[in-house]
C-alpha cells in the first residue's frame, strides 16, 4: 500500500490506539515490533528463530529525535510516529502510522511479502513538507555484533523503487548507524558534507521548492535461517 494513503485510512477507518500496547507484524522469519517510546512510536526488527522463539535476535532498532549533524527537533534521524494502528486485510495485515514534526507530516504503511518463503517486510514512507527542506531519511541501529553496516547475519536491509517512491541509497556511519535517504529530485542532502554545504539546487540549476512530498520505500529480508 503506498504511504501517500496512510492519512485518509488513518482518518476514515482505524482508530487511534489510545493503549500503548506493542504492535506486532510478521512475515516468515521477518519481525517487526513497536513499542510507545516517550513522545512517540519507536520499532525494532527482529530475527524469528523458526523453532524457538527464545532464540530470536533483534537485528534493527530505529533512531529517534533530532539528527546528530543538525540537532533540529523539526527533522528527526527517523519519522516521528504519534498514531499506530493494523489494517486487517484477508491475504495479510498492514501497519499503518502517521505523525509529524515541525511544518513536516509523516506516514508510513509496512506490509508483508509472502512470496519470499524466508520472510520480508516491505517500509513504505512518506513526508509532505513545507519551509526550507531539512534531513528526511530512516535511520537504523545495528543490534548484532559484528552484522556490519549494511548486511546482518541473516537480515538485510534493501532499496525499494516503484512508480511513487523515490531511489534512495544506504550510508553507514560507523559501524553501528545505518541510514536510509531518498535521492530527493528536489533536493540532496549529502551526509558526507557540513550542513553548511547541503545541495539546494535541482541538477537544472532551479532553485528548490518551498512544499512537497518526498516517498521512499525498503524491505527487510531474510537471507538465511
Amino acid at each position: 500500500m503506498p504511504a501517500r494513503g496512510v492519512h485518509r485510512i488513518m482518518k476514515s477507518v482505524i482508530s487511534p490506539r489510545h493503549r500503548r500496547e506493542p504492535l506486532f507484524l510478521r512475515c516468515g522469519n521477518v519481525q517487526v515490533v513497536f513499542r510507545w517510546h516517550g513522545d512517540r512510536w519507536k520499532h525494532e526488527i527482529m530475527l524469528m528463530h523458526s523453532v524457538d522463539e527464545s532464540l530470536s535476535s533483534i537485528f534493527f532498532r530505529s533512531v529517534e529525535g533530532p539528527h546528530s549533524m543538525r540537532g533540529d527537533a523539526h527533522w528527526p534521524c527517523s519519522p516521528s510516529l504519534v498514531e499506530l494502528d493494523t489494517l486487517r486485510q484477508p491475504e495479510s495485515n498492514v501497519i499503518l502510522a502517521v505523525g509529524m514534526a515541525g511544518r513536516s507530516h509523516f506516514s508510513l504503511s509496512i506490509s508483508a511479502l509472502p512470496n519470499d518463503l524466508s520472510g520480508s517486510l516491505l517500509f513504505e514512507h512518506a513526508c509532505r513538507w513545507k519551509g526550507s527542506l531539512g534531513w528526511i531519511g530512516s535511520t537504523y541501529e545495528s543490534i548484532v555484533p559484528g552484522n556490519g553496516s549494511f548486511i546482518g547475519d541473516c537480515l538485510r536491509i534493501i532499496p525499494h523503487e516503484s512508480i511513487v517512491s523515490e531511489s534512495c541509497s544506504l550510508i553507514a556511519d560507523g559501524l553501528e548507524l545505518l541510514q536510509i535517504v531518498p535521492q530527493m529530485s528536489s533536493h540532496h542532502i549529502d551526509l558526507l558534507k557540513r550542513p553548511e554545504r547541503l545541495i539546494e539546487k535541482t541538477s537544472s540549476g532551479h532553485e528548490c521548492k518551498d512544499s512537497g512530498t518526498i516517498r521512499w520505500a525498503y524491505t527487510v529480508r531474510c537471507d538465511k535461517i
